[in-house]
């Protein structure tokens, strides 16, 4: 004998609600992981310029040296047409990329010109307008060159780079684990929320409480992974030391890379007038 309450129909509909929170924060954390993960393995061949294909053929550590070299003489140049020199290189290496790949460059780049003209802005107002304009396009250019550096270069690449300059090992340990774990970490915290989404039905008043749920397992997920790898680490034998293989630095790629950076040398000091 069926009760008559199982007979009833169930015609349950779910209050509606906003899920902006779930949403927004799942497509960021998606976007960051996607960049993140492309900047540790390097770019696929298919996406590689012509440019990107010689300097592959560079070693890290000069590109790394190089990209700091030219940092720095554009922030000590007083002279413009230098600054507008080396503007015209960046848009010649951005004209080589495929469209993708010039948006990946120029998003942070934009930001960083944003908030140094923002901080600049008082200089206009003091009779300074020129001021604003130089620093403002002088940080974009270089967030530009280490944004394109670290979109072409494998991660992993990167840290062998910093060796051969012998960086301590404590710094290298550092910047290899943050970059792991902020991948681990953002996978972890994205299946939670993609949980979270799923198992949500009506209308969540909480949704607070939806996010310190999500910090907090995120957290105690970081607490597993860190006693794992420290376990890992003893197995293994590991005692702080990163070892990069030894190749060769100065190969014919590599030397006429350096003649480009020489011959920039020579160009910023002769328009500073000291030759």
């Amino acid at each position: 004998m069926i009760p008559d309450w199982l007979e009833q129909p169930q015609d349950y509909t779910p209050q509606k609600d906003r899920d902006v929170f779930l949403r927004r924060n799942a497509l960021q954390l998606t976007s960051m992981l996607s960049r993140v993960k492309m900047q540790r393995g390097g770019l696929d061949d298919d996406s590689l310029s012509v440019l990107d294909r010689l300097l592959i053929c560079v070693d890290p550590a000069l590109r790394i040296a190089g990209i700091i070299l030219v940092i720095l003489l554009n922030a000590a140049s007083t002279n413009m047409f230098f600054t507008y020199c080396v503007a015209a290189g960046v848009l010649g290496i951005l004209a080589l990329k495929r469209g993708e790949d010039i948006v990946d460059v120029i998003k942070p780049a934009l930001g960083g010109a944003a908030f140094t003209a923002l901080i600049m802005l008082p200089a206009v107002f003091l009779g300074q307008p020129q001021s604003m304009v130089r620093i403002t396009l002088k940080v974009f250019l270089s967030v530009v060159l280490l944004a394109n550096l670290a979109r072409g270069v494998a991660w992993n690449e990167l840290v062998a780079g910093l060796r051969f300059y012998h960086v301590p090992s404590i710094f290298v340990f550092i910047f290899d684990i943050t970059i792991k774990y902020i991948v681990l970490l953002g996978e972890t915290a994205q299946s939670v929320l993609e949980a979270l989404s799923l198992r949500s039905v009506g209308s969540n008043r909480d949704k607070s409480g939806s996010a310190s749920a999500v910090m907090g397992v995120t957290f105690l997920k970081a607490q597993d992974y860190a006693r794992e790898m420290y376990q890992a680490m003893e197995c293994r034998g590991f005692v702080g030391d990163y070892l990069s293989p030894r190749h060769r630095v100065f190969n014919p790629a590599g030397i006429a890379y350096l003649l480009v950076i020489a011959a920039l040398v020579v160009w910023f000091f002769y328009l500073e007038g000291a030759m």
